[in-house]
């Protein structure tokens, strides 16, 4: 490598590390514009919004390598293109599909350097038309299932699942659907006789909702249950961006506030398995914001670590006293305060299990459910209440199912 190569590749190594940390800005703007779009899913600003954010990640993730997350980008901008077009289509969904599009994008830039896990999590649509890949997009979105829209597969591919047309599933996609699920859309007469027995053949025209549920359930493709969200709260940018980085290097995502009014907002907005929380904050008290935040019972719970420069005795008693769990002095080496923040899961854990939440499903225990069941029906008054109670099985797609279920629910 000559000296000008190497200098080429040291400045795009810093422009990819660059691009990681900004790209936290733009996922924190696709998360608002997902929960805006909750009450206002024909916004003509956030749908202009949205497609100008999805038009420069496509290009400029992919110029730099982000592959993964370019594709993902792309697969959304007709999908938001047809929004505008239909003001009807998808209406109560695209908040829900935007912000299952944040967290697939924020996965795919942080797993960038390990592009066979990044293929592992995707379904691929493959040499489908644009109104039937646009609805597959959406469909997929919705359900929390990455998705990415390609004319080809290579060797190195490996899908979690191909929907695919006949003339697009040449030999070497034909290998990999030994070894991911495939769907094979019919159009007119099918040579369905020459599929392995690991293809399935489905008419073209079948609904988005049928292909997708065709392919079974889609927790399949995950890696593991998600950590939840660390909610850091620090007025020093460059700290929040260093411990975002620490706490998604953990598996958990990451929410930010840098003062008390963003910090009351973020703790409304996020259902936060943990707290960060800076003790000087510029204008405010991060041990006052712990005890009002103490006083409210749906937060008694919740696990919180105090970061201070403070080392003398008094600082650590007043936030032990308002609430906090544990408390580490900046500067923060960086694999302690990993290590703090497993001790904090483990934490969250055990007072979920002591009043019975189960820990990785976050499903009520049948004892808990008929206490809770008992105190909400005794509570009704004179209203007619219908109750269903569902449990999962041990391998069903019981987030999947209960989607389903909301869905219905919702139509009735």
């Amino acid at each position: 490598m000559s000296v000008n190569d190497a200098s080429v590749e040291s400045a795009l190594a810093a422009m990819r590390l660059r691009y990681v940390e900004t790209s936290r800005g733009t996922i924190a703007t696709l998360d608002l514009v997902g929960e805006r779009l909750h009450g206002a899913p024909n916004s003509d600003d956030l749908l202009t919004l949205l497609r100008r954010e999805l038009h420069r990640i496509h290009g400029t993730a992919g110029s730099l390598g982000f592959e993964e997350a370019s594709k993902l980008a792309g697969a959304m901008e007709g999908v938001v293109r047809k929004w505008h077009d239909d003001p009807a289509l998808d209406g109560a969904r695209r908040s829900t599909i935007v912000l299952n599009f944040s967290a697939a994008l924020r996965r795919a830039i942080l797993a960038s350097g390990n592009d066979a896990a990044a293929h592992d999590n995707r379904l691929v649509l493959l040499g489908l038309s644009d109104a039937l890949g646009d609805r597959l997009v959406a469909e997929a979105m919705h359900r929390g299932i990455a998705v990415e829209r390609r004319t080809t597969l290579v060797a190195t591919s490996a899908p979690w699942a191909v929907v695919a047309t006949e003339q697009s599933l040449d030999d070497t996609a034909l290998s990999l659907a030994h070894h991911a699920r495939c769907i094979v859309l019919r159009d007119g007469a099918a040579r369905a006789a020459s599929w392995p027995d690991t293809v399935q053949v489905i008419d073209a025209d079948a609904s988005a909702a049928e292909i997708i549920d065709a392919l079974g359930p889609a927790d399949a493709r995950d890696e593991g249950p998600p950590r939840g969200a660390v909610l850091i709260v620090d007025d020093d940018p460059m700290m929040l961006m260093l411990l975002g980085s620490l706490a998604e290097s953990e598996g958990y995502s990451v929410v930010t506030a840098s003062g008390a009014e963003s910090f009351h907002e973020q703790l409304a907005r996020t259902e936060a398995v943990m707290l960060v929380l800076d003790i000087e904050l510029d204008g405010a008290s991060g041990i006052d914001l712990l005890r009002t935040m103490r006083s409210d019972r749906t937060y008694a719970a919740l696990p919180v670590l105090m970061l201070s420069g403070r080392s003398d005795t008094e600082a650590r008693t007043l936030s032990f006293d308002a609430g906090a769990d544990d408390y580490m002095l900046k500067p923060v080496v960086p694999a302690e305060f990993q290590q703090r923040l497993a001790r904090l899961a483990d934490l969250r854990r055990e007072r979920q299990e002591s009043t019975g939440i189960d820990p990785e499903s976050g499903l009520l225990s049948p004892a808990r459910t008929l206490e809770d069941i008992d105190a909400r029906l005794a509570a009704r008054g004179d209203a007619e209440w219908s109750v269903g109670v569902v449990r999962p099985v041990e391998g069903a797609s019981w987030i999947a199912e209960a989607v389903r279920l909301a869905r219905i629910v919702a139509d009735a």
